[in-house]
């Protein structure tokens, strides 16, 4: 079994950084829903149904990141990964899904809701496919 105790620091610098962004990204748009329902009348019945699809969707490039980090066998992936997960929180950061832009969810959930999802489909979610193909190419198998 090789000894991977280098990476240590880097997995543990992406995960954290990736949970982090995990949990910013996850609050902003379930706090844009709410606050959408509120401004509706109170439906959010069809939010609680999506809710599963709007994790995968929202929650999953940090995630991917941290998956990538653990699975990593050498220095290179596993920075690939921390660039990812940095890159990513930036992106959130840009988009508005920072807990201190609660201010904006409130007073505007729509155009805040409007803003991640295009800022997910343009943004973030092209940037981890071009992460990924580049950590599968670094990340393989050398025989």
């Amino acid at each position: 079994m090789a000894d991977h105790s280098w990476a240590l620091p880097v997995r543990i610098a992406t995960a954290s950084l990736a949970i982090a962004c995990t949990l910013a990204i996850v609050f902003a748009v379930f706090a844009t829903a709410y606050f959408k329902g509120l401004e509706d009348g109170g439906h959010l019945m069809m939010n609680v149904l999506v809710a599963p699809l709007a994790f995968v969707f929202y929650a999953g490039p940090p995630l991917l990141a941290t998956s990538m980090a653990s699975r990593a066998r050498s220095m290179f992936p596993a920075l690939v990964a921390l660039a990812l997960a940095v890159t990513i929180a930036g992106l959130f950061v840009a988009l508005g899904a920072a807990p201190w832009e609660f201010g904006h969810w409130r007073r505007s959930p729509g155009e805040a809701g409007m803003n991640l999802l295009i800022g997910m489909i343009f943004g973030v979610w092209p940037v981890t496919a071009g992460a990924g193909v580049l950590w599968l190419v670094v990340n393989r198998r050398r025989e």
